[in-house]
């Protein structure tokens, strides 16, 4: 009946199934209408199956895992299962039956059994075919292979000891016939499936089922209830959203010459594909049209013939795809392509997965191709969602569910298969709480507001939450836009309002903070839990409240002290004190450098970054005299610094000129009457901030910063990971920006010593830490031998100063800010005498919500081309261009300089001139 149902219900099969029908077997006993009395087939069947000499595979006795599969299709299921298998911690490794050696031989041990199985087989296909009279030659060729193949499942499998049978094929004859025989032996079953479904598929009994998407559950549901355990996961590991995927589809429509790619079915009409390329070319469009064959197809000389080129794999590059009745369709809409399909290619029912029925897809039958058809496409408001079910990369609710349950699911697999026999019930309450959280969010806060949630614990909540915070989640965006700063009654409130004003720059009122505190001083969800809320505390009164607010919290905390807090808390202490410059002196009796027990590392932090001075003078105004000092006290990664960073700086140090300009007022100087004199001379110049994130850069030639960073860092900047093709665009045209450049600041010894403790072993430690090492091996592999070097940090030592930034813009032609501040708070910032123009970029991901800022439809990869424009199309000689648009203003920059303008890479002083509350705190 599995195999049946597709060749009943898909038209006519004989089509499909070709030269295979054409055996001198079949034809001998076909009737004149084409069909085959049963009883002929049947007696067909005795002979074949009687004279079978049954062929065994030898499979690996210690195989846990096998398979069976033949198809390049098949196989690419099994390659992702065992992907799978991988990322989720299994050793295990999946034998695919098929590629073992095949022997025929005399089956002692188990010819009793096969000599039944003969007999059964026989009086089965008895009921089956009679009751259906005449029958077609796809059904016999279909149970006849079934039938063979089923005593080969037999003999090959009664020994094995394997816990798991995987097949990626649910109505072909020889997968079928393994995984009943699997199944009849005792071993669990698992389906993935390799292509999409429709209602006349066969039911899914499985014990375990690994699907393609929602819709294909959806369709599965409708045929039979599930029996097995199912999910359904993607099988596109990059990251995808769904804006992307129609802004690459609105680029198509807009082009007057995009590329056409036609995908025929494995078994197509060769002169209708004939007449769709002619067709094409008649209406005028490009002769670049060309053709993807199905994986099984291997007659190429029919296409020589139409004058198309042949495609071996699935481009790239964003492109019209025409189609037949092919799944490919949903993988072709994943990469961003317009879809279309031409029945007439194959003699499949019209619209057989139903992609038009369902508003994915257009029918060219319903369409003039006559002149440009693509450009009038259009998205309706529904598309998204309904290609939400086909790709589970896609953040809906149902979507982010099944990611998460993954693990659970293996854990499930390998425990009712017998090959695991505990249960992790840490798998199980991390999908829980994450399912909770982003799915039933509201539900959820309220569970937690009422002590509800308590199995989970604050301390382990808080360490979660964390975690998906550290890892750039998206997901978060959605929880801190919906907290309310008004209510806090658990650990979830606290710790969402604690982060959207640390993360997005949310200014909290007195009574924000207020409630906080309360909160603090109430709160009991054990020692762990508290220390972390009171730290969290501490880190807002610095960055948002005075002394007063201060103190009355740290007279009322349980656990924190400022003299037992981390190194940079201690020090972030001291420099809030000495910002208040009339009272700062009565914070000192809770924690008191002068007297306190430290490590010469921790006193060689504190006079730096706070600036000590000794009879007026800086105590440390040298880089490298700090550099001596820093690694004698932290010997643990003085090697590690010689290679990566005193190395890189020996190779430029003739012109590491400006790297103290905020300790040396004569390098202050010169930096500032630099940029004046190039404004006066109308140069072009550029000054370019390398900092960790610009590590992102450098990957192509460092170790250091992996694929998993960047696609971090791209989380954090723009929240989506953006595609391969632009990712390469921006980099290359950002390093040919940085070769270009007059002044780049690089990382030096002050952001390490900022970012290490006594504790520390490696320079490698974070993201931040392994991009400041990248960028420097990547200055080192990039630098032409002119450029002046200046610290990372050199924006804020020059150029937050509103006097100096007032002073140099008098000296230009006009001023134009590349900024994402929202425009009432930048245009006057010079002062009106000042001819101001404003360029707005999309944000941040992190201030999306801050009202200080712009937001767009896209973030900034998307639209950094339209703003080099803009900027090429204003800027001319003489100018001063202000930038503060990240990783990729490295661009804008060097944009501004070949129009002989004075461009300047500001960074977060643009965000401490909008006074945005983003600021580094540590």
């Amino acid at each position: 009946m599995k195999i049946a149902a597709v060749v009943d219900g898909a038209g006519d099969y004989d089509l499909i199934l070709g030269a295979r029908l054409q055996k001198e077997l079949y034809q001998k006993i076909e009737a004149t209408h084409g069909k085959i009395f049963w009883e002929d087939a049947h007696k067909l069947l005795c002979e074949k199956i009687s004279k079978y000499q049954v062929p065994v595979y030898g499979i690996d006795s210690s195989a846990n895992i096998l398979a069976y599969g033949a198809t390049v299709n098949n196989r690419k299921e099994f390659d992702f299962f065992s992907k799978l298998l991988e990322r989720n911690g299994y050793s295990e490794k999946l034998v695919n039956v098929r590629d073992c050696e095949k022997v025929v031989e005399p089956l002692i041990v188990t010819f009793k059994r096969i000599e039944e199985a003969r007999n059964v087989i026989l009086s089965v296909a008895a009921r089956f075919l009679s009751l259906r009279g005449y029958i077609s030659k796809s059904i016999l060729h279909q149970v006849l292979n079934y039938s063979l193949t089923f005593l080969c499942a037999i003999a090959t499998l009664v020994t094995s000891k394997a816990k798991v049978f995987v097949v990626a094929n649910d109505h072909s004859p020889m997968p079928v016939a393994f995984s009943v025989v699997a199944k009849y032996f005792g071993v669990t079953t698992l389906y993935i499936q390799h292509a999409e479904v429709t209602e006349i598929f066969p039911r899914n009994d499985f014990d375990f089922s690994i699907l393609r998407n929602q819709a294909s559950r959806n369709v599965y549901e409708k045929i039979a209830p599930l029996t097995g355990e199912s999910i359904y996961l993607s099988r596109i590991d990059k990251d995808l959203t769904l804006g992307r995927i129609l802004h690459s589809r609105q680029l198509l429509r807009e082009k007057v010459d995009p590329a056409i790619v036609i995908y025929p079915s494995s078994s197509f009409v060769v002169g209708e594909l004939g007449e769709l390329v002619r067709r094409l070319r008649l209406g005028g469009v490009p002769s670049d049209v060309r053709v993807k064959p199905h994986p099984s197809f291997s007659a190429f000389e029919v296409f020589d013939k139409l004058n198309v080129g042949v495609l071996k794999e699935v481009p790239e590059y964003p492109h019209i795809a025409i189609c037949g009745n092919s799944s490919v369709v949903v993988e072709l809409l994943a990469r961003g392509n317009l879809v279309y399909q031409y029945f007439k290619l194959d003699s499949i029912v019209d619209d057989y997965y139903g992609f038009v029925r369902r508003g994915l897809t257009s029918s060219l039958a319903d369409i003039d191709t006559s002149g440009k058809f693509w450009s009038d496409d259009k998205d309706g408001k529904a598309w998204g969602a309904v290609l939400g079910e086909y790709l589970p990369n896609l953040d809906t609710d149902r979507n982010l569910i099944e990611k998460r349950r993954e693990s659970l699911f293996f854990r499930k697999l390998f425990v009712a298969s017998g090959l695991s026999r505990e249960w992790d019930h840490a798998i199980s309450k991390e999908f829980s709480f994450y399912r909770d959280l982003f799915c039933f969010n509201q539900t959820f806060t309220n569970f937690m507001r009422a002590g509800r949630a308590a199995r989970y614990g604050d301390l382990w909540i808080i360490k979660r939450l964390n975690s998906y915070f550290d890892s750039r989640s998206p997901l978060l965006s959605k929880l801190f836009n919906s907290a309310d700063l008004t209510v806090c009654q658990s650990i979830l409130d606290f710790w969402l309002i604690a982060k959207r004003i640390e993360w997005t720059g949310y200014p909290p009122s007195h009574e924000n903070i207020a409630l906080l505190i309360e909160f603090a001083c109430n709160y009991s969800g054990g020692e762990g839990a508290e220390k972390w809320v009171e730290a969290k505390i501490f880190d807002i009164i610095l960055r948002h409240s005075n002394n007063f607010t201060l103190i009355g919290f740290l007279n009322r905390t349980r656990h924190f002290r400022v003299e037992n807090a981390s190194i940079n808390r201690r020090i972030a202490f001291l420099r809030f004190a000495q910002a208040d410059q009339d009272q700062g002196h009565t914070l000192l009796k809770y924690f008191d450098y002068r007297k306190a027990d430290l490590t010469p590392l921790e006193r060689l932090k504190i006079s730096v970054q706070c600036l000590l001075k000794v009879r007026g003078e800086f105590e440390f105004s040298d880089y490298q005299e700090v550099e001596r000092k820093f690694i004698e006290y932290l010997p643990a990664i003085s090697a590690e610094y010689k290679l990566a960073v005193i190395n890189v700086y020996d190779q430029l140090r003739d012109r590491v000129v400006l790297l103290d300009v905020k300790r040396n007022s004569d390098q202050f100087q010169r930096f500032v009457a630099m940029v004046e004199s190039k404004l006066v001379s109308r140069e072009g110049f550029s000054f370019i901030r390398l900092s960790d994130g610009e590590g992102y850069l450098f990957r192509d030639y460092s170790e250091h910063f992996s694929e998993d960073d960047a696609l971090n860092r791209e989380r954090h900047w723009w929240g989506q990971e953006i595609p391969a093709d632009l990712r390469e665009k921006i980099s290359n045209n950002a390093k040919a920006a940085i070769q270009n450049a007059d002044v780049l600041g690089i990382p030096s010894v002050y952001r390490f010593l900022r970012d290490h403790s006594d504790k520390s072993v490696t320079l490698k430690n974070s993201v931040q830490g392994r991009g400041l090492l990248s960028v420097l091996e990547g200055i080192r592999m990039l630098d032409r031998g002119s450029a002046i070097y200046t610290d990372d940090k050199a924006n804020l030592a020059v150029f937050n100063n509103m006097q100096v930034l007032r002073k140099i813009a008098q000296l230009a032609g006009k001023v134009i800010i590349v900024s994402s501040g929202e425009p009432n708070n930048l245009k006057n910032i010079l002062g009106e005498t000042i001819d101001t123009r404003l360029i707005s970029i999309p944000t941040h991901n992190k201030t999306l919500k801050n009202d200080r800022y712009t937001s767009f439809e896209q973030p900034l990869p998307f639209l950094f081309q339209n703003i080099c424009d803009a900027i090429s199309g204003l800027a001319v000689a003489g100018d001063l261009v202000l930038v503060g648009a990240g990783v990729a203003g490295k661009i804008f920059m060097d944009t501004a300089k070949s129009k002989g303008a004075v461009a300047l890479d500001m960074g977060s002083a643009m965000d401490e001139i909008l006074g945005a509350g983003i600021h580094s705190l540590h």
